[in-house]
């Protein structure tokens, strides 16, 4: 017997859509690239107004700038939340990383939603999340869903 349970699904600015995860990848790439060959670019320029050799930094200087950046790149597609999903008394989110690879939501209890200057507090499983406002087109209908399955969740406990 299979029993439909509602959900409320809210997506953030970073949800990435039907893009692929090698288009995402690449662009969440772009910045961190920039930002780790930097150093490089500007070593080798001063080094070339030395005229000393460039090869060197070049040769391992910038692989060790992609891998940084790389690392860095997948790191923050793991964390970035891209989906939050609410039932009652409990909610899952979803990173964008988690959500192209399609691994399936986790479903945690809520234990604390609260709203501040920055955007929703909410405590999932051990973890507080804060949710900004920028990021979250809809935040104040995930405020309220989220503390509606609270206290779903609360007057169920009670009841028991």
């Amino acid at each position: 017997m299979t029993s439909v349970v509602d959900e409320d699904v809210f997506r953030s600015v970073h949800h990435p859509g039907n893009d692929p995860l090698p288009f995402v990848y690449a662009q969440a790439l772009v910045r961190p690239i920039g930002f780790c060959m930097l150093p490089i670019m500007i070593i080798t320029t001063v080094e070339m107004l030395r005229t000393n050799p460039v090869l060197p930094y070049l040769i391992w200087g910038a692989p060790a700038a992609l891998i940084i950046a790389s690392v860095w790149t997948r790191f923050q597609l793991g964390y970035t939340i891209a989906e939050v999903r609410v039932r009652s008394g409990r909610a899952a989110l979803r990173s964008v990383h988690d959500y192209l690879r399609g691994i399936p939501p986790e479903w945690k209890f809520i234990h604390n939603v609260r709203k501040d200057s920055f955007g929703v507090v909410v405590s999932v499983g051990w973890t507080t999340h804060t949710l900004r406002n920028d990021s979250w087109p809809e935040h104040r209908a995930l405020h309220d869903s989220l503390q509606q399955a609270q206290r779903s969740h609360r007057e169920s406990v009670r009841s028991a």
